[in-house]
């Protein structure tokens, strides 16, 4: 697996934070490795990312209230 952290600016006081995931799932029967990668692994890696840039944007920024 890839992994690919990109940040921009975007404004005083504000940056968005994108995580692009590459991964190539091999199996020895022919297209099961990218139904893996569709319908299993891609989604629980998506929930990840996105808990990961809630946490990141939640420490960077601390509470605001």
């Amino acid at each position: 697996m890839q992994v690919n952290w990109r940040f921009q600016p975007e404004g005083l006081n504000r940056t968005r934070m994108t995580i692009t995931q590459t991964f190539n799932v091999r199996h020895p029967i022919p297209g099961i490795g990218a139904v893996l990668e569709r319908w299993v692994f891609a989604p629980k890696l998506s929930d990840i990312a996105r808990r990961v840039i809630r946490s990141f944007k939640t420490l960077c920024e601390g509470d605001r209230s």
